[in-house]
């Protein structure tokens, strides 16, 4: 599972309009839902969450609805919200102290991620 090529994009929010790349980090479990930790090919402007001068690449995929579907990866696109650690708590597994900054949807070629199909 962790080498499977996805992207990531929203039609909501617009610094994840764009799709990045998305590798995969590490496969964890909070509040009974399969997360992953993940890195973008592009960061994303942490200044806009508290980062000032940083550019982010590390995030935490949680899923929106199926809690299943992170670990499964088979059927897309799956809904994500995605979270930052705050500054003092990076690295924590632990969503309370994590900032969730934007949902998006995972997909698993470039065709739909830049359609947004949902």
């Amino acid at each position: 599972m962790l080498n499977k090529q996805l992207l990531i994009s929203s039609y909501e929010y617009d610094n994840f309009d764009k799709p990045r790349k998305v590798k995969l980090v590490k496969e964890i479990e909070l509040k009974g839902k399969s997360c992953l930790f993940v890195e973008f090919d592009i960061p994303v402007n942490g200044a806009e969450y508290g980062y000032p001068n940083e550019l982010l690449y590390d995030f935490l995929l949680v899923p929106r609805f199926d809690k299943n579907a992170l670990s499964e990866l088979q059927k897309f696109p799956i809904e994500v919200h995605i979270f930052i650690a705050k500054a003092s708590e990076k690295k924590k597994y632990n969503l309370e102290e994590m900032t969730n900054i934007a949902w998006a949807c995972l997909y698993d070629n470039y065709s739909d991620a830049l359609s947004k199909i949902i």
